[in-house]
């Protein structure tokens, strides 16, 4: 809802092909950026689903407690990508959605996770939850170990 109560009206979601005008390539020019592309990719990532009007939880607190009392203005809506590791049309979309097992268990199969983008330009990054590097790749090694103790 807009400030003079009017409603904002709802985006449609879109589907992108993975680094083919993704909307993750707008933060190519920065390191956070740069580091999911290339995780991503290792990842076979070949999809995008933009969910175009999300409400964060952990983004809303932090706007409450911080953002809104700023001078400038932020909005309270982010943005949601979602990753497959296989294409991803409208089609295969709707009928995930409509709950058919099969396009569910394939979607299900193929998920890689999600980017929480906030509508700030220094820290646009929010929640990300990824799926791991497979445990056998040599070029790829993922080191589980840490670098200190922590209590």
């Amino acid at each position: 809802m807009n400030a003079d109560g009017s409603f904002i009206p709802a985006k449609r979601i879109r589907v992108y092909a993975f680094g083919s005008g993704d909307p993750l390539q707008a933060f190519s020019n920065m390191p956070q950026g740069q580091y999911l592309r290339r995780y991503l990719g290792d990842l076979q990532a070949e999809a995008v689903v933009e969910e175009p009007n999300y409400f964060d939880h952990d983004y809303l607190a932090e706007f409450s407690s911080f953002y809104s009392l700023g001078a400038r203005g932020f909005p309270n809506i982010c943005r949601r990508l979602h990753f497959f590791s296989c294409r991803v049309d409208r089609r295969a979309l709707k009928r995930f959605l409509s709950g058919a097992a099969r396009a569910k268990h394939g979607m299900q199969e193929h998920y890689l996770g999600f980017v929480v983008i906030r509508p700030i330009p220094w820290a646009p990054f929010g929640r990300t939850v990824l799926r791991w590097y497979a445990e056998s790749t040599p070029s790829t090694p993922r080191i589980m170990q840490p670098s200190r103790e922590y209590t």
